[in-house]
């Protein structure tokens, strides 16, 4: 089996009115789906050639390359069987709830709000709390999740061949995914506006690989009248309006943010990495992109790195106590 020996970048693609390149495929392409992680799935377009693979940058394309080729080389007996999708709608690039809602969230509503149920070619199980996450926030039910699996190949890699499918890569831009989810979102949510119930919330997992001490941190927060919501194991509404009215927020970094995204319009804290500081233009693209859509409305409270992750939104950090904001007297 021969191995693809390039690859072209979106620059060159069809685009639409948002800025997001799109490929209309028939006979000429296949999917490659990649499961990187029990969370993150990669999804890549190939043509039939095995000649070239579309990516959304070239700062991965060495890495990206390899990746593709050894799932090619494992997965050949599903390139000779050949499973097809017909019809669908397939969103490209990284599958994971914040590159989910960051790259495609404003497709996801355009096509909810047609009025029809629409077909979209999902096909990892490893994702579907966070798909299922994404429809309660954004409130787009009428999107079905079309999923098929080869149950003779590896669950890991999956491959499909295309016939009059619509191949969506993430959005240049990423305001504009992020901003026309914000409008979605807020304009239905209320202010509260009983000084009864304002109050002070800390957003976090509560995973001690993201927040080494984040059970002190969480108690003594506690004491002082914080409450401390973790989006993961509370509905996705309460955690938007809790977002929207809160008088203080500080919130972890990573896909956990977010949800701040969505329905935070006021100054909030995150805390970060020091590693924020001085952060490479992969590090940028893989997630500084994303938070730069609230640049201006975040305050970061920059802690000290525990453990380096593949880029400054995972890294183990520790929290001192004395450094989370105190609510001042004229919110209280």
């Amino acid at each position: 089996m021969s191995v693809f020996r390039g690859y072209r970048c979106t620059d060159s693609l069809e685009v639409d009115r948002y800025s997001a390149p799109q490929i209309h495929a028939n006979d000429d392409y296949m999917i490659v789906e990649i499961d990187v992680s029990p969370v993150e799935t990669q999804v890549f377009l190939i043509d039939l050639k095995l000649s070239t693979l579309y990516l959304e940058t070239p700062h991965w394309a060495g890495e990206q390359m390899r990746l593709v080729a050894n799932a090619l080389a494992y997965s050949s007996d599903q390139i000779a069987r050949r499973t097809y999708l017909e019809g669908q709608i397939v969103l490209l690039g990284v599958w994971h709830f914040g590159h989910i809602l960051g790259d495609h969230a404003h497709r996801l509503i355009r096509h909810c709000r047609r009025g029809q149920k629409c077909s979209m070619a999902i096909h990892q199980s490893s994702n579907f709390k966070g798909l299922k996450n994404i429809q309660d926030m954004l409130d787009i039910h009428r999107i079905g999740w079309d999923v098929k699996h080869d149950r003779n190949a590896n669950t890991h890699i999956r491959i499909f061949y295309l016939r009059d499918c619509l191949c969506l890569f993430p959005a240049r831009n990423k305001a504009i995914p992020l901003s026309f989810a914000q409008e979605h979102v807020i304009r239905n949510l209320k202010k509260e506006n009983d000084p009864n119930k304002k109050c002070k919330i800390l957003l976090t997992s509560g995973r001690k690989e993201r927040i080494a001490n984040i059970d002190s941190l969480a108690g003594a927060l506690r004491k002082d009248s914080w409450t401390c919501i973790n989006p993961l194991i509370t509905p996705a509404r309460l955690v938007l309006e809790l977002i929207y009215n809160a008088d203080m927020l500080v919130s972890e970094n990573g896909s956990v943010l977010f949800n701040c995204f969505l329905a935070r319009i006021e100054e909030y804290y995150v805390l970060a990495s020091e590693r924020i500081s001085s952060m490479s233009i992969r590090d940028s693209l893989g997630g500084g992109v994303y938070n730069s859509f609230h640049e201006g409305v975040i305050r970061y409270i920059r802690c000290e790195a525990l453990r380096h992750s593949h880029h400054p939104f995972s890294d183990k950090i520790l929290v001192k106590h004395s450094s989370i904001p105190k609510l001042k007297q004229g919110n209280a």
